[in-house]
């Protein structure tokens, strides 16, 4: 498993990704910790909980709070790739993001089983009738 490292004010701190499930409509929601001063804290959360994503693995980026980077970062390192949607709320438009489920277990598999149990909870067999419209 690659090291995963973010730059920022000048310096270069040690991630981790956490997976997680927003409680409403069961949406996978995924942030970022980083490494400083010999613990580790909440960097930002990079998706944004809008309307229900039929596919566990698709969320909106949050492109308002951490800008068009969080995208790049998403896939210079491997977590998926943009779909072709997009939702606006207030003035922003949101890109959709399918993250990859294995690089997600690599990351956090305890947070992906969770999210998983939640999201089958809910909404059981919509995974995979919706995995044509990913």
């Amino acid at each position: 498993m690659k090291n995963l490292t973010l730059t920022a004010y000048g310096k270069t701190y040690p991630v981790r990704v956490r997976v997680e499930t927003y409680e409403d409509y069961r949406n996978l929601c995924v942030s970022r910790e980083v490494f400083s001063d010999g613990y580790w804290e909440e960097w930002d959360t990079i998706t944004v909980n809008l309307s229900p994503r039929f596919n566990a693995f698709c969320s909106f980026i949050d492109v308002n709070n951490c800008g068009e980077k969080c995208v790049h970062w998403l896939t210079e390192n491997g977590f998926g790739s943009l779909t072709s949607r997009v939702e606006r709320s207030g003035f922003c438009v949101y890109p959709e993001f399918k993250f990859s489920e294995q690089k997600l277990r690599e990351q956090n598999p305890e947070g992906v089983e969770r999210h998983m149990a939640l999201w089958n909870k809910s909404y059981g067999g919509w995974k995979k009738k919706s995995e044509a419209n990913t």
